[in-house]
């Protein structure tokens, strides 16, 4: 139960996160205006290693490191 319910937090996030247009750089943030953040590292398996922030002001940031739809960082502002 624990596990669907990160996943759908997870998705609903992604989806905001690809889904709107950035206006700032992630240069412009500090580790002050940091509001959130997830993480998922490496298991013996195949599971998917990233990272997510959400800023002030709702810029966000994706790290896909490994067995993710997206590898790299992607920056975007969610409503």
């Amino acid at each position: 139960m624990k596990r669907i319910v990160l996943y759908t937090m997870l998705l609903l996030t992604l989806n905001f996160l690809f889904s709107c247009k950035s206006a700032k750089t992630l240069e412009n943030f500090t580790d002050e205006d940091l509001r959130f953040s997830l993480s998922k590292g490496v298991c013996f398996g195949s599971c998917p290693v990233y990272e997510l922030k959400v800023y002030h002001g709702g810029y966000a940031t994706f790290l896909g490191i490994q067995n993710t739809d997206r590898i790299g960082l992607y920056e975007k502002t969610i409503s």
